[in-house]
């Protein structure tokens, strides 16, 4: 029997290696192509503007060149919609179009989640009617605001005033009401619409840092995961991996957003080093493979990761990338910037400067690396423009 072969929607490297070490003939199909050494771990590769669905249908079939893939898996959020609709025109099962609207779209995605009787974050559309003051008035102060269909924080906007409203405001967005809780998020294996494994996520420092597993009592995570299976279920969310992201709230769990693809900022590798098992495996295992994947019971010790983004400006010197990698609980310490790079401000999760990654049998031995974290590691900048 030849290899069975996979479709990835959005350029995700450890994907790739993943698939690389079951044996699978992995194919992409993105708006950017990596260096050429990159490309190599993939059988074919195509280029696409991803809100194209002609142009990515095109491009998925010039890579594919005649194959047949089993599964068609979405990476990033922007894949999430052309992935459904590769599925249904190269006849692959998985998640319909429909759900993958829904859940792509934060509007959509709360309408359908208040209609099954979940908490949501309370939200209004904005449109060429809407004013700061009505927002205002309904969702109070700090206000949200943020676009629909995007994912890693880009765009969001969180106004302490109605001049830093009124700035950002614009018809299309979605305006919410800023919630009082602990942020988290929980990242799910599915199959047949059951839930095989659930891991929860605290954001240690919402947008820079998160730890995996969340520290919660029994009592607690077991709520956060029949919250989580309802969500799921909801939205007729059946297979694959999931990201969901929720407030914990005195009157209880409320839901942020939903998302049909693998989470971001570290996330997979915390898990892998909280569970000691491969995430990225674990889903082809179960997503195109068909097996049975046995997950652990619990983590066997906290994982966690920094951001690390000094602002705009243009990078003079770095300092303390040695003296962070041999302390211990340090997994990894990664630099992205070099003198002279010039950086803007930070827009999205996604963005950085560097990162830090940190393991160790306590919380708060994870914690403190991450807190101390932007003092240890410096970027020393030129002055650069607001």
């Amino acid at each position: 029997m030849p290899p069975a072969s996979i479709l990835f929607v959005g350029y995700r490297e450890p994907a790739l290696r993943a698939a690389t070490r079951l044996g699978l003939r992995a194919f992409v199909v993105d708006e950017r192509l990596p260096g050429t050494g990159r490309r190599k771990l993939a059988a074919g590769w195509g280029q696409a503007d991803l809100a194209d669905a002609g142009a990515c249908l095109a491009a998925a079939r010039a890579a594919l060149d005649g194959e047949s893939p089993a599964r068609v898996l979405a990476m990033v959020e922007r894949g999430v919609v052309p992935a459904a609709l590769l599925r249904q025109a190269l006849g692959v099962r998985g998640t319909e179009p429909a759900i993958a609207r829904i859940c792509h779209d934060k509007m959509e995605m709360k309408r359908a989640l208040a209609g099954a009787g979940l908490p949501v974050t309370d939200w209004l559309e904005v449109t060429p009617a809407s004013t700061v003051e009505g927002l205002v008035e309904r969702l109070g102060m700090p206000l949200v605001l943020k676009p629909r269909d995007l994912s890693g924080a880009r765009g969001l906007v969180i106004a302490h005033t109605r001049e830093e409203a009124a700035a950002a405001l614009r018809p299309g967005l979605v305006a919410e009401r800023f919630i009082h809780g602990v942020e988290m998020s929980v990242e799910s294996f599915r199959r047949g619409g059951r839930t095989l494994f659930a891991s929860p996520t605290r954001y240690h420092v919402p947008l820079w840092a998160s730890i995996v597993p969340a520290p919660l009592e029994a009592e607690m995570l077991r709520l956060v995961r029949a919250f989580n299976d309802r969500s799921l279920a909801a939205l007729g969310i059946r297979r694959g991996l999931t990201h969901l992201e929720l407030y914990l709230t005195a009157a209880g769990p409320v839901v942020g957003e939903v998302a049909v693809r693998p989470p971001g900022g570290y996330l997979m590798r915390l898990m892998e080093l909280a569970y000691g098992f491969d995430p990225w495996e674990a889903l082809l295992r179960i997503v195109v493979l068909g097996e049975a994947v046995r997950f652990p019971e619990a983590a066997t010790r906290f994982a966690g990761a920094r951001i690390l983004h000094p602002g705009p400006g243009e990078v003079e010197r770095v300092e303390g990338l040695a003296a962070l990698r041999a302390r211990a609980g340090v997994v990894e310490a990664a630099v992205r910037v070099r003198r002279g790079s010039r950086l803007g401000p930070r827009l999205g999760t996604g963005q950085e400067a560097g990162h830090v990654i940190a393991a160790g049998a306590g919380w708060q031995e994870v914690t403190a690396i991450l807190d101390d974290a932007p003092e240890a590691l410096r970027f020393r900048l030129r002055s650069g423009p607001e």
